[in-house]
Order: structure tokens, then sequence, then C-alpha cells
């Protein structure tokens, strides 16, 4: 199966919620339990902790972007944060930032966001994920561990084999809040914040 567009999706979870995962330090109490019903989706890094927990759900790993000036295993571009996700999860790429990675993933999927959801090509990652739920059909989003929503400016860095560090650099996340409400706001999606917490 070659590289599909993104619009091969639309429609597949109709009513559901989408759960996104994001990067923030609280990834790091993330459990199955914190999930209902719906599909995943794991952005970046985020897949190398969410891959480990058994979920029944659907699960797509969003490798939109990267910046931390590694290079892309697959097609050497600076692409740092880019990870693969485990075996026979549908892979999500975008077309200004990953075009090239990973290109004999199955299955792969490609959007152009300026085209297929009519929104800047460099829209941010959880952002990008309240169009792709509209695209699919889904009713709400449920952000887990997007922790910049609350004002914290560091994320949890997982590595493949599950262990995880905290990056404490300010990636540009104080400006993620508002514009992530805009986007929820112009698209009409109620979206709920969860932060885990160490138990």
């Amino acid at each position: 199966m070659a590289t599909q567009s993104i619009n091969v999706l639309k429609g597949a979870h109709p009513g559901e919620t989408l759960w996104v995962i994001g990067t923030g330090p609280s990834l790091e109490f993330l459990k199955r339990a914190h999930f209902g019903d719906g599909p995943v989706v794991a952005v970046n890094r985020a897949i190398n902790k969410v891959g480990r927990l058994g979920l029944p759900n659907v699960l797509y790993s969003m490798q939109k972007d990267g910046g931390d000036k590694k290079r892309c295993p697959n097609c050497g571009e600076v692409c740092g944060a880019i990870n693969l996700p485990p075996p026979g999860i549908p892979l999500l790429v975008q077309l200004h930032a990953s075009e090239k990675c990973f290109l004999d993933w199955e299955p792969r999927y490609i959007m152009d966001l300026q085209k297929d959801f009519g929104i800047p090509w460099w829209l941010f990652s959880v952002a990008t994920c309240a169009h792709l739920a509209r695209m699919m059909g889904c009713a709400k989003v449920v952000y887990l561990c997007c922790d910049s929503m609350k004002g914290e400016m560091q994320s949890y860095v997982v590595d493949y084999n599950g262990i995880g560090v905290l990056d404490k650099r300010n990636c540009g996340y104080g400006r993620y809040p508002g514009l992530l409400t805009a986007e929820l706001k112009k698209l009409g999606m109620p979206a709920t914040f969860v932060y885990p917490e160490e138990k």
C-alpha cells in the first residue's frame, strides 16, 4: 500500500472522542486508565509511551515535525522529534515538515495542512489534531499531557525504550494556548484537557 491522502480517513470515527497525547511533563504519569473509547493520536515522541500501554483503541502516530537538530534516520533531514511508531500503527506525516520521512511505512497518510484543512502549514500538531478530529467525524477531543495549555513550557522526551527525561528548552510553547483556543472555537469543537499526576 502506497502513502495515501489523509482524506482517506474522512468520517472514519463518527461521533467518537479523539484522544490527543502531547509531550508535556505529565506524559511521565500517563496510564491506560486515563483513556476512554475512541481513536488516539500520539504526537511525535509520545508514541514511545502510548505504544506500550496496550490500549484497545485505534492508534495513530502523528510524526509532523522536529527541531532538535538531529537527522531523521530515513531521509537525513533535520527532524529529530520524528519517531517510528511500533509496527502496524498508522503513521500521519505532514507535507511541509515530514514528507520524505519513513516512506516505506504502512499504513502511512500524508496531510497538506493548507489544502486539506485550510490552515497554515506551520500550525502546531496539537491544534492540527482539532482539524483532524473534525475531518474524522469526532464529536470532541480530549487532550492528554498537552501541558503548555496550563503554562508548562517543558517537554517529556521518551526514547524508544520508554525511558523519559525532561527537556527544559522553551520551544515557543507560550503561544500555543491562544492558537489552540482559537482553532477550537473556529471549529466549534468541544475539548477537555487532562494532566496526569504522580500517584
